[in-house]
């Protein structure tokens, strides 16, 4: 015998998510074993369903699930989000078929190539954005540097003003502090 598991508690919760998704425009199929959690898809129904994230705030505010980090998007455009159900170790694994962008326009070959050259030019985009944010973070470093730089230079200008001898606290150096 097999041990038990939560596919009965999936299978319950079925009908009212069925129901919210069919609400926003969604068709919401099961997929999976529902042996370790409930693997759902929903597919675009209408001619404008609405958008995932309003599908999964109307399930995370009628229910007690919550939504485990941030949506993610996976093979063919499919946005997936991971929901927690409030118990054991429940959670359901929820994705979006991707909807068209513009409704009446037929997929065929050629659509699907300019479906491809768009994730690859987003793939691309996020690899540049983090180049991009290790760049800032190195101009905020030698900003930083460079005000530091300002500081001894302040500071050698009012050393050589005064008379004083001493570097600044933070130096290497261990010149003496001439007396006046």
């Amino acid at each position: 015998m097999k041990p038990a598991n939560y596919g009965p508690v999936y299978c319950a919760l079925y009908p009212q998510l069925a129901e919210i998704a069919r609400k926003h425009g969604w068709a919401l199929a099961i997929h999976g074993s529902l042996a370790r959690d409930f693997d759902l898809v929903c597919i675009p129904w209408t001619e404008k369903p609405g958008l995932p994230a309003e599908v999964v705030t109307e399930i995370t505010e009628s229910f007690a699930i919550t939504t485990v980090d941030e949506p993610n998007v996976t093979h063919h455009g499919r946005e997936r989000w991971t929901l927690s159900i409030s118990f054991g170790e429940c959670a359901i694994d929820l994705s979006f078929m991707p909807r068209l962008i513009f409704p009446g326009v037929k997929p065929d070959a050629e659509w699907r190539d300019i479906c491809e050259m768009l994730e690859v030019a987003n793939a691309g985009l996020s690899q540049q954005n983090q180049r991009f944010r290790r760049q800032i973070t190195e101009l905020s470093d030698a900003e930083a540097f460079i005000e530091h730089l300002g500081e001894q230079h302040e500071f050698e200008i009012w050393r050589k003003k005064h008379g004083v001898t001493a570097a600044l606290p933070d130096s290497n150096k261990t010149d003496p502090v001439k007396n006046a």
